[in-house]
């Protein structure tokens, strides 16, 4: 009977991970650990904003199953992720490094009226454009184009919500992210160790292991998803799946 309960508990967990969540091998990872991709449609699903209280991030994108860090911020009260709704005006200049960009940026801070409307955008790896905008009222937005081309010496196309635009605010930099033309939204991961060093990000009070894609992917709401390997995965869903009192074999077939 032992046995047979053990089997059971062991099919579970396989049709849990394997017909869930999809998994990917990574070469990044020097273990040579599966990562998955867990929707965290409990608590971080179809919010209006998502509140990180980690206050060390980096930010980048993974690409064939490679995550590199592309930029660091730091803010102590944290930082906020909401949907970049509304109309923007978007730099027909891509901008291949974050240098080139911030230099941009800083260029379009200087025209007063549309000052606090700018935005680093990140549209893809290497790649960044100039968004001026998040207002309802496309005339508005359409009335800071002449200076914005004068001053960046670039055409500005005018564009409204696609369903992928973020913004984070908190940090000196209004920054945002657009997963529309590359088909790929950041990742967040934490850039220091939590009380019990650990290195988590902590989501509208939730706190979990490993990276963090926040998109709306294509609605207005947004959606966590926390992207980590197996191993801290099981280290984080075994306690809360079953109760500590399970049988032992159970707790143990459940881990493997």
């Amino acid at each position: 009977m032992r046995l047979f309960k053990k089997c059971i508990a062991l099919m579970m967990c396989a049709v849990m991970i394997f017909g869930i969540f999809n998994l990917n091998k990574t070469t990044s990872d020097a273990a040579g650990l599966y990562i998955v991709r867990v929707g965290l449609t409990e608590h971080l699903k179809a919010q209006d904003s998502i509140s990180i209280s980690t206050k060390k991030i980096a930010i980048g994108y993974c690409v064939n199953n490679t995550f590199s860090e592309h930029i660091h911020f730091y803010n102590a009260k944290g930082f906020t992720f909401k949907p970049a709704t509304g109309y923007y005006l978007v730099s027909n200049k891509v901008y291949p490094t974050y240098a080139k960009a911030i230099a941009a940026y800083n260029k379009a801070l200087k025209i007063s009226a549309s000052k606090k409307y700018t935005y680093l955008c990140m549209t893809g790896k290497n790649k960044w454009n100039i968004y001026v905008g998040g207002l309802d009222n496309i005339d508005t937005v359409n009335g800071f184009k002449s200076k914005l081309k004068s001053k960046l010496s670039t055409a500005f196309s005018i564009t409204s919500y696609n369903g992928h635009r973020v913004v984070i605010s908190g940090g000196k930099t209004n920054l945002m992210y657009d997963g529309a033309d590359s088909g790929q939204y950041v990742q967040i991961v934490a850039n220091v160790l939590n009380s019990k060093g650990s290195q988590t990000l902590t989501a509208n009070g939730y706190e979990y292991r490993g990276r963090m894609e926040i998109a709306p992917y294509g609605g207005d709401k947004l959606t966590v998803v926390n992207v980590l390997n197996i191993e801290n995965y099981l280290r984080g869903c075994v306690g809360t799946q079953m109760d500590a009192t399970y049988p032992h074999e159970a707790l143990r077939a459940q881990a493997v």
